[in-house]
C-alpha cells in the first residue's frame, strides 16, 4: 500500500489548535488568579478579546488576498475579505469597550460607541456569510436551502426566547437599549444559519465546521449578553467573555485551513447524511423548550413562532418530496436514454447491431415455431465514401439518417432495419405476407431516388443481398449461417454491378 503524501498541513493544524487550547488555559487560570480585582480582570478580558479578534480579522484578509492571487471565484474572495473586516469592526468596539472600563474605570453605555463597532460585525458577517451561497444551484435547490435556513432561524430564534429573549423583553424600560439587545440575537441567528447552509453544501469542510462552531459560540455569548444585561447587568469576565473569545478563535483557525488549502474543499460525493438530518438539529433542541415553556405558561410568541416552524417544516417536506419526484423522473428518462444508445444507432435512430443479432434470434425462433420464413437483406451503399470525401462528414450524416428513414418505410410493422456500421444496413422480416423480392426491389427502389441534401441534390446507388429461408433449428450457428449467406450475396451484387441484387 503506498503511503500517503505528507505537506506539513495536519502539523500546522494541530499546533494552532494547541495554542489556542494553551491560551484559553492561561485565561482561565489568570481569571482564576485575578477574582476580586475587577480592573486587572477587565483588562486580561479586554484585551486578549481584542487581540484574539484583531488575528482572526487579519487571517481572514490574507485568505482573500491568497484566493485573488490564485484567482478563484470573487464570491469566496469577498466573502473572506468581508469576514475580515467583521472581525476588525468587532476589534475596534472591544478596544473602546476595554478603554472605558480599564483606563476611565466607569462601565460604558448601553448602547455607545463600541456598539457601532460590534453591530458592523453583526451586519457583515452576515453579509459574509451571504456571499457564497451567490448563484448557487438550481431555482428548486435554492428554495429548499431557503427553507432549510428558515427552518433552523425559527427554531433557533425560539431558543433563544425561551432562554433569554423573553425575560429581557419582559423586563425592558427602554426601547433604543431593547433593540439593540435583540439585534445581537437575531443577527447571530441569522449568521448561524447561513453558516449551516454553507456547511449543508460541503459538510466535509474543516473551514466551513469551524466557522458554524465559532457561529454557535457567537450566538451563545450575545444571549448571555443580553440576559445578563437583563437582570442586573453585564460584567466582565463572565461566561459570555469566554464565548466570544472561543469564537473568534475558530474564526481565526477556519481561515487558517483555508490557507493552508486555497484550491478549496473536498467536494461530496453526493448528499450526506449530515446534509439531510442537520436542519432538524435546532428543531430538535428547540422542542423541548417550546413544549415546557407552552406548559407553564401561555406565550403569543412561542404559539405564533411554534406555528410558522411547523409550517415550514411542513413545506420542506412537500419540497423534499417535490425534487425527489423530479429526480426520480430524471432518472428514468435516463436510463430510458441509455438502454436507447445501447440499442440503437445514435445517428439514424435504427437498431444497431446488437439490438439486430436479438432480433435475429427471435425471427429464428418464431421461423422454427410458426414454420415462417426468415428474409434478411444486407444493403451496402456504393461509393459512399465518395460523398464524405468531397462533400463532407455532414453532409454524409444527412445522407446516412435518409437511407434509415427510406429502409424503414420499406418494411411491414414487425420488421427491424439496422444499421451495422459505416454505410452498412441489414433488415430482417418474418412476415410470411412479405416477398423477398419485392422487399428488395423496395428497397432499391427508394434509394435510387436522388437524395435531396441542403442545396445539393445526389444520386446513389446501393448492393443488396438477400435470402429466406425457413429454419429447422433455433441455435446461434442458424443465425450465423443466414447472416453469412446474406453478406455473400450483397457482395455477390456489388461486384455484378451497382444497384444490383443478389438472391439465389
Amino acid at each position: 500500500m503506498r503511503a500517503p503524501s505528507w505537506d506539513g498541513r495536519g502539523a500546522r493544524a494541530r499546533l494552532r489548535a494547541g495554542l489556542v487550547a494553551l491560551l484559553l488555559v492561561l485565561v482561565v487560570v489568570g481569571d482564576a488568579l485575578l477574582v476580586g480585582v475587577p480592573v486587572a480582570e477587565q483588562a486580561l478580558f479586554g484585551v486578549t478579546e481584542a487581540a484574539v479578534a484583531l488575528v482572526a480579522g487579519l487571517a481572514c484578509l490574507r485568505v482573500g488576498r491568497q484566493l485573488d492571487d490564485l484567482g478563484a471565484l470573487s464570491a469566496r474572495r469577498q466573502s473572506w475579505v468581508l469576514m475580515g473586516a467583521a472581525c476588525l469592526c468587532w476589534t475596534a468596539g472591544q478596544v473602546v469597550w476595554a478603554w472605558r472600563e480599564v483606563v476611565r474605570g466607569d462601565a460604558a453605555p448601553f448602547p455607545s460607541v463600541a456598539d457601532a463597532g460590534f453591530m458592523g460585525f453583526a451586519v457583515l458577517s452576515v453579509v459574509s456569510a451571504l456571499y457564497v451561497h451567490r448563484g448557487y444551484g438550481t431555482w428548486r435547490l435554492r428554495l429548499r436551502t431557503l427553507a432549510d435556513g428558515l427552518v433552523m432561524a425559527c427554531a433557533l430564534f425560539c431558543t433563544a426566547w425561551v432562554l433569554s429573549l423573553d425575560a429581557m423583553v419582559a423586563t425592558a424600560e427602554e426601547v433604543v437599549p431593547l433593540l439593540f439587545s435583540l439585534a445581537y440575537p437575531v443577527t447571530d441567528i441569522v449568521l448561524l444559519t447561513v453558516l449551516l447552509l454553507s456547511l449543508l453544501r460541503n459538510p466535509r469542510s474543516v473551514p466551513a465546521r469551524l466557522l458554524v462552531a465559532g457561529g454557535a459560540l457567537m450566538l451563545a455569548g450575545d444571549a448571555g449578553f443580553t440576559y445578563d444585561f437583563s437582570l442586573d447587568g453585564y460584567a466582565t469576565g463572565g461566561a459570555s467573555d469566554y464565548a466570544w473569545l472561543g469564537a473568534f478563535a475558530l474564526f481565526g483557525l477556519a481561515a487558517a485551513a483555508r490557507h493552508d488549502d486555497p484550491r478549496g474543499d473536498p467536494v461530496p460525493e453526493g448528499r450526506s447524511r449530515l446534509s439531510v438530518l442537520l436542519p432538524y438539529v435546532p428543531l430538535l433542541l428547540a422542542a423541548p423548550m417550546v413544549v415546557w415553556q407552552l406548559w407553564t405558561t401561555v406565550d403569543r410568541v412561542v404559539v405564533v413562532a411554534s406555528a410558522v416552524l411547523v409550517c415550514l417544516v411542513l413545506g420542506r417536506q412537500w419540497l423534499i418530496l417535490a425534487e425527489n419526484h423530479t429526480l426520480l423522473e430524471v432518472t428514468q428518462r435516463q436510463r430510458a436514454e441509455l438502454q436507447r444508445l445501447a440499442h440503437y444507432d445514435g445517428l439514424t435512430g435504427l437498431a444497431n447491431r446488437g439490438l439486430f443479432a436479438d432480433r435475429m434470434r427471435r425471427a429464428v425462433d418464431e421461423s422454427v415455431a410458426s414454420g415462417v420464413p426468415v428474409t434478411v437483406a444486407f444493403v451496402d451503399l456504393d461509393d459512399f465514401k465518395g460523398v464524405n470525401d468531397t462533400l463532407g462528414h455532414a453532409v454524409g450524416d444527412a445522407l446516412l439518417r435518409e437511407v434509415g428513414t427510406r429502409l424503414s418505410r420499406c418494411l411491414p410493422s414487425g420488421g427491424t432495419a439496422a444499421r451495422l456500421g459505416g454505410d452498412e444496413f441489414a433488415v430482417v422480416v418474418t412476415d410470411p405476407a412479405v416477398d423477398r423480392d419485392l422487399l428488395v426491389g423496395c428497397i432499391l427502389g427508394s434509394l435510387a431516388e436522388p437524395f435531396a441534401v441542403g442545396a445539393a441534390v445526389l444520386p446513389l446507388t446501393a448492393s443488396v443481398g438477400a435470402v429466406s429461408e425457413v429454419v429447422g433449428i433455433a441455435d446461434e450457428q442458424t443465425v450465423d449461417l443466414l447472416l453469412a449467406l446474406a453478406d455473400t450475396r450483397m457482395y455477390d451484387a456489388k461486384r455484378a454491378a451497382a444497384r444490383s441484387a443478389a438472391l439465389d
